[in-house]
């Protein structure tokens, strides 16, 4: 059987779930969920007040963070990498001789 609901307007932007509870053909209590975004308005689907196209990090807030260094906040990175290997000096000296 199919059900439609109605999403309330009060209900706030961001992530959220969606539970049913039903009993089935066996008479089996049964509960569902799905996972859901609320979108806020267009061009601002995170209802932050920065237009969408100006946002540097999509959905998520910046962390400040970029672990492999790639230019790209880990919060936004699809991939974090293993960061770079720090510099490296080594200083080579003949023995016997004096610097």
């Amino acid at each position: 059987m199919d059900q439609t609901v109605t999403i309330p307007q009060a209900i706030t932007t961001g992530f959220d779930n969606i539970y049913a509870s039903a009993v089935n053909i066996a008479g089996e209590a049964k509960t569902y969920f799905q996972h859901i975004f609320i979108p806020g308005p267009i061009n601002d689907i995170n209802s932050n007040g920065i237009i969408d196209s100006n946002e540097s990090c999509g959905f998520s807030t910046p962390s400040g963070v970029d672990i492999d260094q790639d230019g790209i906040d880990d919060a936004c990175d699809g991939t974090i990498g293993v960061a770079p290997p720090q510099k490296l000096t080594i200083i080579i000296r003949q023995l016997g001789v004096k610097r």
